[in-house]
């Protein structure tokens, strides 16, 4: 069974669900937490070094910055934001939800136009996803992962 990720609900909390377990992630830790797959399931860890401009205080990685690829921000005083994993595309989507009956078909774009919701969508076949909360704002930064500057023999 794929395992999947959710969002408690105050948003300071990351959940990696797991074979029936579910195993938490403080998201308000200075570096925040970062997000990948292995062997196509999502997987999580709290990151080494904090994403360059998300806040004060940690250690910053200065390649980051230059790995950094998109970054999506919300308000988690005006709603309820949750996440998602597409396991065929390995992606993970977010979504700012503000109505139990909340749905929509079609183009992205016209989606979100009909329904004056945010959303977004994170590739991680080849990226990974840095999370962290600083008061009522969770920040989503990509970043390309590092290509691999060298080998050890075997």
């Amino acid at each position: 069974m794929v395992n999947s990720v959710t969002l408690s609900s105050d948003m300071s909390k990351l959940y990696v669900i797991d074979n029936g377990r579910a195993i938490e992630f403080d998201l308000e830790v200075k570096t925040g937490v970062v997000l990948g797959t292995l062997d196509g399931q999502i997987t999580a860890a709290t990151a080494l070094a904090a994403t360059p401009g998300t806040g004060e205080g940690g250690a910053v990685n200065p390649d980051a910055a230059a790995r950094s690829v998109k970054s999506f921000k919300v308000d988690v005083s005006k709603g309820q934001w949750t996440t998602f994993f597409i396991k065929e595309k390995l992606t993970l989507g977010v979504i700012g939800a503000t109505d139990i009956d909340f749905g929509f078909t079609g183009s992205a774009v016209t989606a979100q136009a009909a329904t004056k919701c945010n959303f977004e969508f994170f590739s991680l076949q080849t990226n990974t996803l840095n999370i962290k909360k600083t008061g009522n704002t969770v920040e989503f930064t990509l970043r390309l992962t590092a290509p691999a500057t060298g080998g050890v023999d075997i």
